[in-house]
């Protein structure tokens, strides 16, 4: 009867530290917020790059990786967060649409390059940056699909 009272306490604990977890922001210090947006950054970029040189080589487009996309950047900062808020779902969001930018970013680089033109990487930015406007509705149905991805696993 003693080790049920025991398992029981423990359990309640475990609650206790779930419901507060998922329900305090405030333990996450600054150079935790850092961290999780350099990690989401870094993935949002290289996974969507990775993407991107798929679909250059195939000559096609698939509009699912912006939800891969979104998915595995809120995998890398939950794995850095070790819990999810609301606040992490907010960094996971605008990592996600920051990783699509440079991204995008680093494509026309690597296309000017290779055509031999030389042009600026705050240029290129720049058109990355038009040219996130500039898609179709299906196009951005997708990426509000993969920012809500990023969003809900995030908060959780």
């Amino acid at each position: 009867m003693k080790f049920q009272k025991k398992y029981e306490e423990y359990r309640q604990r475990q609650e206790a530290k779930n419901f507060f977890n998922q329900n305090n922001d405030y333990y996450l210090k600054p150079l935790d917020y850092i961290k999780l947006s350099v990690t989401g950054i870094a993935t949002g970029t290289v996974v969507s790059l990775v993407f991107d040189i798929i679909v250059m080589q195939l000559n096609m487009s698939f509009m699912v990786f912006y939800l891969f996309t979104g998915y595995a950047v809120a995998y890398a900062v939950l794995k850095v967060a070790r819990y999810g808020s609301v606040k992490t779902g907010v960094i996971c969001v605008v990592s996600y649409l920051l990783g699509l930018w440079l991204a995008s970013a680093a494509v026309l680089v690597y296309l000017y390059q290779s055509f031999g033109a030389s042009i600026s990487i705050i240029h290129c930015l720049q058109m990355a940056f038009k040219g996130m406007f500039q898609a179709d509705l299906f196009t951005y149905l997708f990426i509000f699909a993969g920012a809500f991805i990023a969003y809900t696993i995030g908060k959780d």
